[in-house]
C-alpha cells in the first residue's frame, strides 16, 4: 500500500514537473529582467559560438542600443523535450526571440530561446508539430501574443485549452481564437506547415474538362452544319 502511495505520488510530481517545464521556459522569456529582448537570425556558427544577427526589438534601451552583429556562447532552444524531441539545436538561418544581457565586456543568452518565423513585428512563434495537443503549447501562444503587444502583455492565465491575455486593468480575453496570427506549427524538417504546395488538380477533374471541351466542340460542329444547310435551302429556294 504505501509503496503505491509513493508511486502515485511520484507520477504527480513528474506529470506536475512536465507541465511546468515550458511554461517556465516561456516565462523566462516574458517574465524576463534582461536588458535587451530581440528577434534576431543566426548567420554565423563556430565550435562555441552563435552569431546573432539583430532584427526587431521588444526591449531595449534607447541609450544603449545592441550592435547589428555580435555573438554570444551556444544555447539549446527551450522546447519542452517530454513531447517534441530533437528541435533544440539551434542551426544557421535560424530566426529566434531571445533575451540578452551585456556583463563583462560580452553579450550573454539569459532567458530560453525559440524559433520565429521572421524577425519583424509581426513575426510568429513556431511549434514543433508534436506539441500541438499538449498544454505546453498554451505557453508558445502566449509568447507568439506578447510578440504581437510589443511586450505590453506579459501576464497570462492558462485554463485547460484556453489562453487568457490580462491588461493592466487586469481584464482577460482569450487568445485562442486568433491562433494564426501568433504561431506557427513545423516539421521535423523545418518546414512551416503552412508552406504547403499547391494541391494538383485530380485527374477526374482533367478528364471532366476534357469531355466538356469535347461537347462543346460536338455542339459547336453540329451548330455549323445545322446553318450551312439552312443557307443552302434558302439559296435552293
Amino acid at each position: 500500500m504505501i509503496k503505491k502511495i509513493i508511486s502515485i505520488f511520484m507520477a504527480a510530481i513528474v506529470v506536475t514537473s512536465f507541465g511546468a517545464y515550458a511554461k517556465n521556459a516561456v516565462d523566462s522569456l516574458i517574465g524576463s529582467n534582461a536588458q535587451y529582448i530581440i528577434l534576431a537570425t543566426i548567420t554565423n556558427v563556430s565550435d562555441n559560438m552563435f552569431e546573432l544577427t539583430k532584427g526587431y526589438g521588444i526591449k531595449h534601451p534607447e541609450n544603449n542600443a545592441l550592435p547589428d552583429t555580435f555573438s554570444v556562447k551556444k544555447f539549446k532552444y527551450g522546447y519542452c523535450v517530454e513531447h517534441a524531441d530533437n528541435y533544440n539545436n539551434p542551426q544557421m538561418g535560424d530566426n529566434i526571440i531571445v533575451a540578452i544581457d551585456y556583463a563583462n565586456g560580452a553579450y550573454h543568452v539569459s532567458s530560453d530561446a525559440f524559433m520565429v518565423d521572421n524577425v519583424s513585428s509581426s513575426a510568429k512563434v513556431k511549434i514543433p508539430e508534436e506539441l500541438k495537443n499538449y498544454d505546453c503549447m498554451n505557453e508558445l501562444l502566449a509568447l507568439g501574443y506578447y510578440i504581437h503587444s510589443d511586450g505590453a502583455r506579459r501576464e497570462y492565465e492558462y485554463s485547460g485549452s484556453s489562453v487568457y491575455a490580462i491588461d493592466s486593468g487586469g481584464e482577460k480575453f482569450e487568445i485562442n481564437k486568433r491562433m494564426d496570427d501568433y504561431v506557427v506549427f513545423f516539421n521535423k524538417n523545418k518546414v512551416d506547415l503552412t508552406d504547403k504546395p499547391p494541391i494538383p488538380e485530380s485527374q477526374n477533374n482533367v478528364s471532366r474538362t476534357i469531355i466538356l471541351f469535347l461537347a462543346c466542340g460536338m455542339v459547336f460542329g453540329i451548330l455549323c452544319v445545322i446553318s450551312a444547310n439552312y443557307i443552302l435551302n434558302r439559296k435552293d429556294g
